[in-house]
């Protein structure tokens, strides 16, 4: 089991989404930590570029994962849902799109 899950619920944010993921996973590279903590984005339908980066994302790294809803429902049902279908690990944080560390 890994130590960490970062869960990233969004929608419609693709280039702040792009920004956010591409540092996480450059510290995760940089300090070796694939084995340790997951990512997963929780689409929420967006409309503009966002499933074409997450697809890209989960096909390269084997500790990014994410889902698509079909259409908005709600942040806070994304949430939840997000929280249902992460992967299991000791700790979850939950990190907004445009939250940057």
């Amino acid at each position: 089991m890994k130590i960490l899950t970062i869960a990233i619920p969004t929608f419609n944010r693709c280039d702040s989404l792009k920004l956010n993921l591409s540092r996480l996973i450059n510290e995760i590279k940089k300090n070796n930590l694939k084995e340790k903590i997951n990512i997963i984005v929780g689409n929420n339908g967006s409309t503009d570029k966002t499933y074409k980066l997450i697809s890209y994302l989960k096909e390269k790294y084997s500790f990014f994962s994410f889902y698509s809803n079909k259409k908005n429902l709600g942040y806070p049902a994304n949430v939840f849902k997000i929280i249902q279908k992460s992967p299991k690990s000791k700790y979850l944080w939950l990190l907004s799109d445009d939250d940057f560390l």
